[in-house]
């Protein structure tokens, strides 16, 4: 009988280690039909919101710190601390606003809207939402970080390639996180703010 026991063990353990690997199917799923409500279940959207925040935040205070910005601080330190509460106001608007599942699903619709009228225009047949998206060939790491924690590492379009230099490759980092019910994505972070941003927000 202690075999059996031990079977069964080693399959719940398959399938937790599995079950990520699924939801990530499933998101790929979501974003190409941009089902808003696959989509909402998927995403701990008060955790990604809060650190998407912190993210920017921390991205403004690095800002604060190169030469220019000290020395406009240093001359107009009201209107300097003016404008870069301002700018956390809109962003925290702006993310509370956009980053939910319909806006999500919104802007996929906009997209699969564009890429439609533009494949109709050339005569070809319509694209799904996301031309290209493929999260297997785009993924450069997809392993846990925790027994409740599991990150993905996409590559994306590169930044600043010219005829005489390729660019650098950026980068999307997904942190999905198992609640009990399920695995959701709980925090990205871009390549743009990671030399900004502390990555503690990931590793916990």
């Amino acid at each position: 009988m202690k075999w059996k026991w031990a079977i069964g063990v080693l399959a719940v353990l398959l399938l937790y280690v599995l079950w990520p690997y699924y939801t990530l199917l499933e998101l790929k799923h979501a974003i190409r039909t941009a089902d808003a409500p696959a989509i909402r279940r998927l995403v701990d959207w008060e955790e990604l919101r809060a650190n998407l925040k912190t993210q920017f935040e921390a991205y403004v205070k690095t800002a604060q710190q190169t030469v220019a910005n000290r020395g406009f601080g240093k001359l107009m330190p009201e209107l300097a601390a003016a404008r870069n509460n301002a700018a956390l106001t809109f962003v925290s608007s702006m993310i509370d606003k956009t980053v939910t599942p319909e806006g999500i699903a919104g802007v996929l619709r906009t997209a699969q809207k564009g890429v439609q009228q533009a494949k109709t225009a050339a005569g070809a047949p319509a694209a799904d939402p996301v031309p290209n998206f493929n999260i297997w060939q785009q993924t450069r790491f997809a392993f846990f970080v925790s027994p409740i924690r599991f990150r993905v590492d996409l590559s994306g379009p590169k930044r600043g390639a010219t005829a005489k230099s390729p660019g650098a490759e950026s980068k999307l980092t997904m942190m999905l996180r198992f609640n009990g019910t399920g695995w959701k994505v709980s925090d990205m972070r871009i390549s743009d703010f990671q030399d900004f941003s502390s990555t503690a927000v990931l590793s916990r």
